[in-house]
């Protein structure tokens, strides 16, 4: 009869003779050494597959969610660019959604991009203007040290905003985009 032990070997680590291994000129290992070496666990490759369904352009907003739902994942888990997220989605649209596709968005972007941008003089007010108004710091109300102050906040995934009120007036305010790693603080 047999032990329990003698049908279980140890699977973390085994000897093996290194005799075949040795040549006659090689002092490393002599006729009867042994080597240890562990049997380490291969890493696995998990293989998921997701199945994009078709988007007809029905008018059902639930189908409507649960499509760009699926597509969103599908983004994320395989890291497409914004360029290619764009014609992927492209790929799933059939019937009407195909239509109005090409009888809008299609043509619109041909337009776009056989035009010339010329840049004018009005433009280049209207844009020293924005950057003028965008660095200066604009002075929403006079604070009243003698009044209690209100703080209104807001934090989504991505940005914090915070308000410094006074009697319902804004009298400073902070937004600030979180970065990288940041984004998955809890808010």
């Amino acid at each position: 009869m047999k032990n329990v032990g003698d049908r279980i070997s140890p699977p973390r680590a085994h000897l093996t003779t290194e005799r075949d291994k040795t040549r006659d000129d090689d002092n490393q290992y002599d006729a009867n050494s042994l080597l240890l070496t562990e049997a380490r666990p291969q890493p696995f490759k998990v293989e998921a597959r997701i199945n994009i369904l078709a988007f007809d352009g029905t008018i059902d907003t639930e189908k409507l969610d649960s499509w760009v739902d699926q597509l969103e994942t599908y983004f994320m888990l395989y890291g497409f660019s914004s360029g290619k997220k764009v014609a992927f989605a492209r790929l799933k649209l059939t019937s009407h959604a195909l239509a109005w596709w090409n009888a809008f968005l299609k043509t619109n972007d041909d337009r776009e991009a056989n035009q010339v941008f010329a840049w004018t003089k009005q433009h280049e007010y209207t844009f020293l203007l924005l950057k003028r108004k965008i660095n200066e710091a604009s002075v929403l109300a006079l604070p009243d040290l003698q009044k209690p102050f209100e703080i209104e906040g807001d934090a989504s995934g991505y940005t914090m905003r915070v308000v410094l009120m006074q009697e319902g007036r804004s009298i400073e305010y902070h937004l600030e985009m979180f970065p990288g790693a940041t984004k998955n603080y809890p808010t």
